[in-house]
This record gives C-alpha cells, sequence and structure tokens, in this order.
C-alpha cells in the first residue's frame, strides 16, 4: 500500500475516532456530558469548545455525514451506567462499519482503517494513560480533540504496531496535525510522541 493511501487511512481514522470522541464518548470509557443528546451536532461548543481547531475538512465531512451514520442499537442513547469491554468494541465497531460505508472511495485500506481505528478503542486506557504520563501534565481531557486523537492513533502504532517504524509513525501524526490541528499543533504533538518514544527505547 502507498504511503499515500496510509495517510490517507490515518486520518479517515482520525475523523472516526474525533466523531466517536465528540458523540459516543462512552466508547473511549468516559461519561457522556448531560448536555449532549441523541441529536447531536459535532460542531458544538459542548463537544468541542475549541471549534476552530478543525479543519473544515474534518468537520464539514463529519456533520454532513454523521445524521446518516446508522447506529442500529439505541443503547448507546439510552446507556446509563459504563459500557463494558465487551459492549465499548461492539458498539465501536457498529459505529465504524457504518462510518466506513459513508466515508470509503474503494474497499481497499479498511483492514489498516480498522486495525488503527479498533486498535485505539480496544487499547484506550493503555494509550491514554502512556499519553498523560508523558504530556508534561496536560491531562487528555484538555488538549483538543483532533490533537488528543492524533496522538492516540500514533501511541497505538507505536505500542502495537512493530512492523511500522516509530519514526514513520510520529512523523505521519506531525503532518496530519499540522494540516488538522492549530499552528502549535505540529510542536505539541512532536513533544509527546517523542517522549513516548525514548521511554519505550530505554525500557
Amino acid at each position: 500500500m502507498s504511503i499515500e493511501r496510509r495517510r490517507h487511512l490515518r486520518e479517515l481514522s482520525l475523523q472516526a475516532l474525533f466523531f466517536i470522541d465528540c458523540v459516543y464518548p462512552e466508547i473511549f470509557g468516559k461519561p457522556r456530558r448531560l448536555s449532549e443528546t441523541k441529536n447531536h451536532d459535532v460542531t458544538n461548543k459542548q463537544s468541542e469548545p475549541r471549534s476552530r481547531i478543525v479543519r473544515d475538512g474534518v468537520r464539514k465531512r463529519i456533520v454532513n455525514k454523521s445524521k446518516e451514520l446508522d447506529i442500529k442499537n439505541d443503547q448507546l442513547n439510552n446507556q446509563q451506567q459504563p459500557l463494558t469491554d465487551e459492549d465499548r468494541l461492539k458498539q465501536g465497531n457498529i459505529i465504524l462499519d457504518d462510518f466506513w460505508l459513508n466515508f470509503r472511495q474503494s474497499n481497499q485500506g479498511l483492514d489498516f482503517f480498522l486495525l488503527l481505528s479498533q486498535g485505539v478503542i480496544k487499547h484506550i486506557s493503555v494509550i491514554d494513560n502512556k499519553i498523560e504520563k508523558y504530556s508534561s501534565n496536560w491531562k487528555i481531557d484538555r488538549m483538543t480533540c483532533v490533537d488528543r486523537n492524533i496522538i492516540r492513533i500514533a501511541v497505538f502504532e507505536i505500542i502495537y504496531c512493530p512492523d511500522i517504524p516509530y519514526k514513520v509513525s510520529i512523523n505521519e501524526a506531525i503532518d496530519i496535525g499540522k494540516n488538522f490541528g492549530t499552528k502549535d499543533s505540529g510542536s505539541f504533538i512532536n513533544g509527546v510522541l517523542d517522549s513516548i518514544r525514548l521511554s519505550i527505547e530505554t525500557q
């Protein structure tokens, strides 16, 4: 698979995880805010306080397609108790499947898209703990939604994808951050990921 195609699939994974993070945070093991309703708006300030950090390429595509995502199980919308790990993965897969159907240009790359997106959902606790440990006292919830999900994807690759060189994962995350985040995203993402890389290499 070409470098360009892998970049596109990382960006697509970012968009799917951004959508989940904003609308269904319980899939990441986070409580849903009371203000979040079934009739969601991913540009709402409640979902993303600094919505200007989301480039139009992410925001418009998600807003245009989010209502088309056919969540076949209302369990997410009525959930009172935290989801079990099994339910998080099950509900996450429903969203990822629908997301792919709405956004895909071909079937090429589905495996890589699911590897990244499902991997982040499955290992979210380990990934977020690692990020917070090496982010200079930045709590994960204080990071912008785009930045933290770019970092999540890269940390998943660094920890769980030994066939992908650390340098590739970090450079891809930095470039995507520059494209979709703020002017400071690239340096912030680089700082966090480089600290994580060093911690793993010196273990």
